[in-house]
């Protein structure tokens, strides 16, 4: 073959995370056997291959020469500028594929030959102006691989040999690998004929014209060859210096897909902005909306020739898109435009490496903060440690840990809130009410208060003991877990710790003050950042991807801090004074000691324990996890699935059925945002779709003490494609010996959220997911179905595949009923009639077992027989035997060869043979038939 495009693996998503693998271990053609072995053992644990012994030896033998094959390292193993791209993510699976087949080339002995990709859209391009047909079939790719030049002469000699009947293989000539890169890269489509059809003629036009001007480019540069060509935004205002993803990826939908400005306004802008407000930030005018929606699905590819501009607005364009692609934006960034009289030189933080060394190197300006913060940790625990708390009792118990009413300040929530040096030195937690401690005397109602402004309840002295001494056990309980936990080393590890607090102390360790009178007694474990938004800010600064329970934040600052070997009211006093931050309270109260107003209500959002999910149950029985029953149709796939179904969830448990088509999705599967309607209002809400649904009734029962198993039926799989509407998904599908997944995916935060209002769980317990055992997930395929999708061998090989035969419980049918009339009736039975077929079909016409029909292709209430073996609704028999059998031979079994089958009439029309089989019955087939079927009997 010519065009050796078969000595390269398919891209995908594996291959780009086995690159960052090579990558982030600096693998090449030098590297030990040591690097290479630990490097492979990585990928198998990340799911590239199966398992370890599988992955050894590939990397040498295979990978990098895959890699440099791709251009994405040189011949020496370097990493080149396209896989940089590839490495960082900013650049699409689609995008790397076009870019590769514009650039790969035809070489012999060393010699450029031409540019195949060329070959075939100047090919199809031909056809369309001769007004031929210009779908690319496997004979025409055969014949222009032959090719070495080409002009109008050849591709005329090419189009009129496709009367020729000469076949060809499609591995051997290397028609199925172009065939996927081509469709991959977005310029074409299968037919039901499995042949080529352009699906994006402005990109073919594009690329020949690229062609045309000799832009070849540099196979390892992404922003040369046809990508020089795209053309370049004009700007006329200043642009935003930081942006927030719903904007960034806003404009980048305006620009590429002139989305709807209504739409925008009203679903997707921020309180207080519009899409008009965006435009202008980001330097646009109205007349860029959808400009460049012809390239839409190229937009990296874009922003690589937009980032070469002059122009820095423009290259802070092309940033923002190619940082949605990393996920670099910030979510808590906000859109927001800089004065052009701004210098960021005066803003440490813009220049600033913010490694531990830069923070310990400014420690030394604040070692009278440190000197002081001692005197002061001192102080506090000498009259609030855990062991001092433990030995009150009663109303002494009150006045020492609570406002009570009169002018002691020499309370604990006093000095966490309100003593001037503990504030200033570790943190506020002022702001909102005294009903964020819980309990406190108000002496407008001569009372003890416990609830919230908005529903207060009164305590008498001994309820406030009883409630006091509650919260007072709940501080000193978790003094000691931390305590016993001091030793921990990284994030897991808080986590772990949160576990056991909320275990032990409940709401109590996510109150604020609370964490604050912990960092008071541990102060080298937790730091003054109490508020989400502090914590944040303070991570996005490092860098660190904050987790989503606050707790665990705590602990990202502390461990980070550790590291610079410094203290963490030193770390903080460096954070306010060199990146010029002010740390916000919220409302100012009043010292409830001296108040004599009601405090307002303080809103605290529902907070939820981390729980571990339990992916593997006690769950044991024979079926497998994941199964696709196969076979011709009517051979009982369904009914045996059903029956199957009955079987597994008599225990208990549950099930949904879903059916794929060629326009399912990935959303209608998993889930998506989507606007829905609630009490007369649009709002965007995650929709899980049935695999979502399945899993988190799995996952729930999975927590219980008798879990039940829950199955995903699946109807025609292969009718829509698969590797698109499992996404991740697909990921999940290998499961161990017990049926476990083998290996877990990272949840988007769509999903995280989701699972965690149904499960009732923190945001971190869902960060990583697996597929239970006590999951099931089963489908049926009729690979004979037409415009069906072809499953790739990695889809294939995590399933258990199931064939029902073509005769399979035929004893179960049967039915006879005259059929013609007059000196053409003539008894049939039904089963020996489909076997009669069957045989015509397959021996004389050469029509494989999948095409053929099984026992149940009608239904059982069609051929429905009484005691005398008489179907009991001839009517009914002869008109589905009509719509169905003889539509199904003609349109699809023997649609080739009807005129062959259906010898014994006029076949030309499908009507014409329904009108001789009312008159004639078996006749239709032929002369031969009748022999047939009497042999069968």
């Amino acid at each position: 073959m010519k065009w050796s495009l078969d000595t390269h693996k398919f891209i995908s998503e594996i291959v780009r995370t086995a690159f960052c693998v090579v990558v982030d271990r600096n693998i090449n053609n030098s590297s030990d056997e040591t690097a290479i072995k630990a490097a492979e053992h990585e990928m198998a644990d990340k799911g590239v291959y199966r398992s370890r012994e599988a992955a050894e030896g590939r990397i040498r033998r295979a990978l990098l020469t895959y890699f440099k094959a791709y251009n994405l390292m040189t011949p020496s193993g370097n990493i080149t500028k396209l896989g940089k791209n590839f490495y960082e993510g900013t650049i699409s699976i689609k995008e790397l594929c076009l870019f590769f087949l514009y650039t790969y080339q035809y070489n012999v002995n060393g010699t450029t030959h031409y540019y195949p990709l060329r070959h075939i859209l100047g090919f199809v391009k031909h056809c369309q102006s001769n007004h031929v047909s210009s779908t690319l079939t496997l004979n025409d790719f055969a014949r222009l691989v032959d090719k070495d030049t080409v002009n109008d002469a050849v591709y005329n000699e090419i189009i009129a040999q496709r009367t020729d009947s000469s076949t060809y293989d499609a591995r051997t000539v290397g028609f199925d690998v172009w065939s996927y890169m081509l469709i991959e890269s977005g310029l074409f489509v299968k037919d039901d004929d499995k042949n080529l059809v352009v699906s994006n003629q402005f990109m073919v036009d594009f690329i020949l014209s690229a062609y045309a001007s000799e832009a070849y480019g540099d196979e390892s540069d992404p922003s040369t060859g046809f990508v020089s060509k795209f053309p370049m935004p004009v700007l006329n205002t200043k642009l935003v210096k930081r942006n927030a993803p719903i904007e960034a990826k806003t404009i980048v939908a305006y620009l590429f897909d002139g989305i709807d400005e209504e739409i925008v306004n009203r679903f997707i802008c921020p309180q207080g902005t519009t899409i008009e407000n965006m435009i202008r930030n980001f330097g646009l005018s109205t007349d860029c909306k959808g400009k460049f929606i012809q390239y839409k699905g190229y937009e990296h590819l874009v922003a690589e020739k937009w980032i070469t501009s002059t122009d820095p607005l423009v290259q802070e364009l092309a940033t923002i898109i190619l940082q949605i692609r990393k996920g670099l934006v910030a979510p808590n960034d906000i859109c927001e435009s800089i004065d052009d009289t701004e210098d960021d030189s005066l803003n440490p933080s813009v220049e600033a490496e913010l490694t531990p060394e830069w923070f310990k190197a400014h420690a030394d300006e604040f070692e009278d903060v440190r000197i002081e913060a001692e005197i002061q940790y001192d102080d506090f625990q000498s009259k609030f440690a855990p062991e001092v708390l433990a030995a009150l009792s009663g109303e002494d118990l009150l006045r020492k840990m609570f406002y009570s009413g009169d002018s002691n300040k020499e309370n604990l929530c006093y000095y966490l809130e309100f003593h001037t040096k503990v504030r200033e030195l570790f943190g506020s937690v002022a702001g909102g009410s005294a009903f964020k401690f819980n309990l406190f005397y108000q002496k407008k109602k001569s009372s003890w208060v416990t609830g919230s402004a908005g529903k207060p309840k009164l305590l008498t002295v001994d309820e406030a003991i009883i409630l006091g001494t509650e919260i007072r056990d709940a501080l000193v309980k978790g003094a000691k877990i931390i305590e016993a936990n001091k030793d921990v080393s990284d994030a897991e590890g808080y986590n772990r710790l949160y576990t056991q607090l909320f275990a032990a102390m409940g709401k109590y360790i996510n109150l604020l003050w609370v964490q604050k009178y912990y960092h008071m007694i541990f102060p080298n474990m937790f730091p003054v950042f109490y508020n989400e938004t502090w914590q944040r800010h303070v991570l996005t600064k490092l860098d660190i991807e904050p987790y989503d329970s606050g707790f665990v934040r705590m602990g990202q600052i502390s461990l980070f801090v550790e590291k610079c070997d410094i203290e963490n009211v030193v770390f903080a006093q460096i954070i306010y004074k060199y990146f010029n931050m002010v740390e916000e309270e919220g409302s100012e109260e009043t010292d409830p000691n001296d108040s004599t107003e009601e405090a307002e209500e303080e809103n605290m959002e529902e907070v939820r324990p981390f729980i571990e999910l339990n992916f593997t149950t006690n769950i044991d029985c024979d079926f497998e996890r994941n199964r696709i029953v196969f076979g011709a149709p009517g051979t009982g796939k369904s009914y045996q699935m059903e029956e199957d179904r009955a079987t597994l969830v008599k225990m208990g448990g549950g099930y949904e059925r879903v059916t794929f088509h060629p326009d399912y999705t990935y959303s209608s599967f998993v889930g998506c945002y989507k606007p829905v309607s609630e009490k007369g209002e649009i709002k965007y809400k995650y929709v899980p779709g049935p695999f979502m649904r399945v899993l988190v009734e799995a996952l729930r029962s999975g927590l219980t003490d008798n879990p039940k198993p829950y199955l995903l039926l699946i109807e025609e799989i292969n009718r829509a494609k698969v590797a698109a509407v499992f996404g991740e998904v697909f990921q999940l599908l290998d499961r161990d010996s017990n049926g476990t997944s083998d290996y877990e995916i990272h949840t988007s935060e769509d999903v995280k959220k989701y699972l965690s209002d149904e499960l009732k769980g923190s945001l971190d317990s869902f960060a990583r997911i697996r597929i239970p055992n006590n999951m099931f997930i089963w489908a049926s395929m009729n690979s004979a179905d037409q415009g069906v999708f072809p499953m790739d061998t990695a889809f294939k090989r995590r399933w258990s595949f199931e064939y029902k035969g073509i005769d399979e419980n035929e004893d179960k049918v049967g039915g006879t009923i005259v059929l013609g009339k007059n000196e053409s009736a003539f008894e049939v039975n039904w089963n020996t009639l489909r076997k009669a077929i069957n045989a015509t079909l397959a021996t004389k016409f050469g029509i494989n077992e999948d095409k053929l029909m099984g026992p149940f292709f009608i239904g059982e209430d069609v051929f429905a027989f009484g005691d005398d073996g008489k179907i009991l609704n001839p009517t009914k028999f002869i008109k589905v035997f009509k719509s169905k059998v003889i539509m199904y031979l003609y349109e699809d079994a023997a649609k080739q060869q009807k005129h062959k089958l259906f010898s014994g009439c006029d076949s030309t029309r499908y009507s014409s043979i329904c009108d001789a089989f009312d008159e004639t019955g078996i006749e239709i087939f032929g002369a031969e038939f009748k022999n047939t079927y009497n042999d069968l009997r």
